[in-house]
């Protein structure tokens, strides 16, 4: 799908040597970028509660710290990606064009969450 959109996308770019910039029209593709994340993110998610039941229900490595954080780090990855997802979803399909580009930064959050709990979870 982000190949279509991609596609769709580059032969609208325009440069603009004055301002040094680029701009481009927004494609109503764009929407559907967001669905697919969603969804897999969504069955990811519902692996994790299926395993964190299954290993409360056998007591087993429940107690370990590093596997408390791992499930409590997943959880709030989860939380952290269908808040940004859907805030770019609804900006998408609600707001002006003129502020698709703001959504289109969001993802950024994101990369910078997964760091640094890659580096709480090392410092543990």
């Amino acid at each position: 799908m982000t190949g279509i959109t991609m596609a769709r996308f580059v032969p609208s770019l325009i440069y603009i040597p004055v301002t040094g910039t680029c701009y481009s029209v927004p494609d109503p593709l764009i929407r559907s970028i967001y669905l697919p994340p969603l969804l897999a993110e969504g069955g990811i998610v519902l692996l994790q509660i299926v395993n964190h039941v299954h290993r409360r229900r056998q007591r087993s490595l429940l107690k370990s710290p590093l596997v408390s954080t791992l499930f409590r780090d997943g959880y709030l990855y989860f939380a952290l990606v269908l808040t940004i997802r859907l805030f770019c979803l609804f900006i998408y399909e609600f707001a002006d064009p003129s502020l698709w580009f703001i959504a289109n930064q969001m993802d950024f959050p994101i990369s910078t969450y997964v760091k640094r709990k890659g580096k709480n979870l090392a410092e543990q």
